[in-house]
Protein backbone atom coordinates (compact mmCIF):
# COMPACT_ATOMS: atom_id res chain seq x y z
CA UNK A 1 0.00 0.00 0.00
CA UNK A 2 1.72 3.48 -0.63
CA UNK A 3 0.47 6.21 1.11
CA UNK A 4 0.56 9.93 -0.11
CA UNK A 5 -0.76 13.48 1.13
CA UNK A 6 -2.76 16.19 -0.83
CA UNK A 7 -3.21 19.50 0.49
CA UNK A 8 -5.91 22.16 -0.95
CA UNK A 9 -4.48 25.53 -1.87
CA UNK A 10 -7.40 27.49 -0.65
CA UNK A 11 -7.48 29.64 2.29
CA UNK A 12 -4.19 29.06 3.34
CA UNK A 13 -0.75 31.09 3.16
CA UNK A 14 2.37 30.21 1.33
CA UNK A 15 4.29 29.51 4.43
CA UNK A 16 1.36 27.31 6.00
CA UNK A 17 1.94 24.89 2.71
CA UNK A 18 5.68 24.67 2.23
CA UNK A 19 5.50 23.70 6.08
CA UNK A 20 2.87 21.10 5.58
CA UNK A 21 4.95 19.85 2.96
CA UNK A 22 8.06 20.27 4.81
CA UNK A 23 6.57 18.33 7.79
CA UNK A 24 5.04 15.67 5.57
CA UNK A 25 8.38 15.00 3.89
CA UNK A 26 9.62 13.76 7.25
CA UNK A 27 7.53 11.06 7.77
CA UNK A 28 8.76 8.45 5.62
CA UNK A 29 4.93 6.85 5.04
CA UNK A 30 4.35 9.05 2.51
CA UNK A 31 6.09 8.63 -0.78
CA UNK A 32 4.38 11.62 -2.95
CA UNK A 33 2.48 15.09 -2.52
CA UNK A 34 -0.67 16.30 -4.45
CA UNK A 35 -2.54 19.54 -4.91
CA UNK A 36 -5.39 20.26 -7.32
CA UNK A 37 -4.87 22.71 -10.35
CA UNK A 38 -7.99 25.19 -9.81
CA UNK A 39 -8.09 28.62 -10.50
CA UNK A 40 -10.93 29.34 -8.15
CA UNK A 41 -11.58 27.79 -4.46
CA UNK A 42 -13.59 24.51 -5.04
CA UNK A 43 -16.20 25.67 -1.89
CA UNK A 44 -17.00 28.37 -0.02
CA UNK A 45 -16.31 32.37 -1.46
CA UNK A 46 -14.91 32.30 -4.84
CA UNK A 47 -13.09 35.53 -4.04
CA UNK A 48 -11.26 33.89 -1.25
CA UNK A 49 -7.45 33.12 -1.70
CA UNK A 50 -6.40 30.38 -4.07
CA UNK A 51 -3.29 29.72 -4.67
CA UNK A 52 -2.38 28.92 -8.44
CA UNK A 53 -1.85 24.77 -8.97
CA UNK A 54 1.20 24.88 -10.69
CA UNK A 55 3.24 27.09 -8.67
CA UNK A 56 2.06 25.36 -5.66
CA UNK A 57 3.76 22.31 -7.60
CA UNK A 58 7.15 23.76 -7.38
CA UNK A 59 6.98 22.95 -3.75
CA UNK A 60 8.24 19.76 -4.67
CA UNK A 61 11.18 21.34 -5.21
CA UNK A 62 11.99 21.92 -1.15
CA UNK A 63 10.79 18.66 -0.82
CA UNK A 64 13.56 15.43 -0.57
CA UNK A 65 11.22 12.95 -1.92
CA UNK A 66 11.34 12.84 -5.65
CA UNK A 67 7.23 12.70 -6.47
CA UNK A 68 4.44 15.65 -6.37
CA UNK A 69 1.66 15.86 -8.86
CA UNK A 70 -1.46 17.85 -9.22
CA UNK A 71 -5.06 16.29 -10.09
CA UNK A 72 -8.18 17.88 -10.99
Amino acid sequence: MRYAISTSPQRCTWDWLIDVWRKADEIELFESGWTFDHFYPLFGDSTEDCLEGWISLTLSCKKQKEYAGEFS
